[in-house]
């Protein structure tokens, strides 16, 4: 799974009017709660006249495309409308798209309906909502403890650290644990606004929450093959420092999808695989690199 390539939709393909095939069906994206911590834009349910019951909360997504505006800076798609941003934005979700005909064939075979006549599937896991808050609890009281199992494996998640014009991010690696034969990581909110997670639970900044890793669905569009994240899995990442002209391959944003989020994904290894140890320190080691 090593050779998987992830990109981002263009501006075109985004657009739920005369885009995607799938898009046009599925409606709207939605954002996860890791996406939510990291003080990603949000757009309410209430800006449109029906809901979607299979989704966890009302945070429509606000999502980098990897078309460039005419200005050195980029488009993203908020489900209302396109809008240019800041190249240096962070406040943007990531939707990521794979490109891979074979792959996509081999993956048909396991489709699910999905929203208004289209299809999903799961593939790869990530960090994307909040373990329930008697879970939380739990989990909390054990961390606290030293009581906590971790696996092998650690997820490098980008947040932002400040604002400015250059919002300053940094690369942080975080541990998973393994608890009851699920698997969380335990992720500091970043947000500074007043916001409530998908199990209801008030998100205060600096608070430390914990985040169940769980399957990742994507939507298949059956004209072009390709496989759309259902939604946008993360935020906090820069896309581009220097001035954007389109080149989506040199940029910050593809950077950490290449290096980072493609590894975290599509870790070879099933999660009842990995090494299991007991956590021997207090306190998570958390590896921290300012870009």
């Amino acid at each position: 799974m090593n050779n998987i390539t992830l990109t981002l939709l263009t501006l075109k393909q985004a657009d739920r009017t005369d885009g995607l095939q799938v898009l046009r069906k599925a409606g709207p994206a939605f954002h996860t709660d890791l996406s939510i911590l990291n003080s990603v834009y949000r757009v309410r349910e209430n800006y449109y006249t029906n809901a979607f019951e299979d989704e966890p909360f009302d945070y429509f997504s606000s999502f980098f495309t990897k078309t460039e505006d005419g200005d050195l800076d980029v488009y993203c798609y908020d489900e209302i409308q396109s809008t240019a941003v800041y190249r240096w934005a962070t406040d943007r979700g990531i939707r990521p798209v794979i490109n891979d005909p074979k792959l996509y064939d081999a993956l048909v075979q396991k489709r699910k309906p999905g929203r208004n006549g289209t299809y999903e599937v799961e593939f790869g896991v990530y960090p994307q909502y909040f373990a329930s808050i008697e879970t939380g609890n739990e989990l909390e009281m054990r961390y606290e403890c030293n009581d906590l199992i971790t696996t092998d494996k650690k997820y490098t998640i980008m947040h932002p650290t400040g604002s400015g014009e250059m919002h300053p991010v940094a690369l942080e690696e975080y541990p998973e644990y393994e608890y009851q034969n699920d698997y969380y990581i335990r992720y500091t909110a970043f947000d500074e606004s007043a916001v409530f997670a998908s199990n209801g639970q008030a998100v205060l900044r600096d608070n430390d929450y914990w985040i169940k890793v769980s399957p990742v669905l994507w939507l298949l569009d059956e004209e072009t093959k390709l496989l759309i994240s259902k939604r946008s899995l993360v935020s906090g990442v820069r896309f581009n420092s220097k001035p954007y002209s389109g080149d989506f391959e040199t940029t910050e944003v593809k950077q950490f999808i290449d290096t980072y989020l493609t590894p975290n994904l599509f870790d070879k290894s099933e999660p009842k695989d990995r090494v299991l140890k007991q956590n021997e320190s207090l306190k998570q080691f958390i590896y921290r690199k300012n870009i």
